[in-house]
């Protein structure tokens, strides 16, 4: 049995990609992965599929549509989100489509013990509570901008809440991402959770009629 490392990081290129030039198969493997956070979401999952595998004494790789069932079920007897099991499930998927090997997912009788998941457990997400414009004034006016962090922080908060970034957006931006005309400024941006293809994409933020944030 491959150990957990060999799993996650050092996956096979299938025989159709072994045939392709090194260039076009760098693109193929990268148009498999996704966003940092989500690969590092991925690897974990991977890495607890392969433990739970080998406590089990069964192979990671490929899988065997019985292994996906205990697993999954093994997922929600836990408390596990159907989100999270769903999530689990991609993460092997991918392990699987890297060594140019079948995926027994789309198996009837396993999409009905997922059916079944989904009845007992829901598909229900919960979401934190929306961060209203009464919170973001008080937040802004304990900010001290006298400071160059204060200053900075106070930019972040307002061009985050404004443009409705998010954090990872914020923490990757630059000043020559930054362009200011008359009416507004206008932010470019890179790759996103939304925009993992790097596709030119802009967001206005138009500026108040008062330097301050309202009353």
């Amino acid at each position: 049995m491959k150990s957990d490392a060999q799993l996650v990081t050092t996956p096979r290129t299938t025989d159709s990609l072994a045939s392709l030039s090194e260039q076009t198969a760098h693109y193929v493997e990268a148009g498999l992965q996704g966003a940092p956070n989500t690969a590092r979401a991925y690897a974990s999952d991977l890495r607890h599929f392969t433990h739970w595998c080998q406590a089990n004494r069964l192979e990671p790789v490929p899988a065997t549509v019985d292994t996906l069932a205990g697993y999954v079920t093994y997922l929600a007897d836990a408390g596990k989100k159907v989100a999270t099991i769903h999530r689990h499930l991609s993460a092997i998927g991918k392990a699987h489509v890297l060594r140019g090997l079948d995926y027994p997912s789309d198996n009837k009788q396993f999409q009905v013990l997922l059916d079944g998941i989904r009845r007992v457990h829901g598909v229900r997400q919960k979401q934190a509570p929306a961060f209203t414009l009464a919170q973001l004034k008080r937040l802004v006016r304990a900010i001290d901008t006298k400071t160059v962090a204060g200053l900075r922080d106070r930019a972040i908060l307002l061009l985050g809440f404004t443009g409705a970034f998010r954090r990872s957006e914020l923490s990757e931006l630059t000043v020559q991402q930054l362009r200011f005309t008359e009416d507004c400024l206008i932010v470019s941006l890179a790759k996103s959770k939304t925009n993992q293809l790097g596709e030119y994409e802009e967001k206005a933020i138009f500026y108040l009629p008062k330097p301050r944030c309202g009353p």
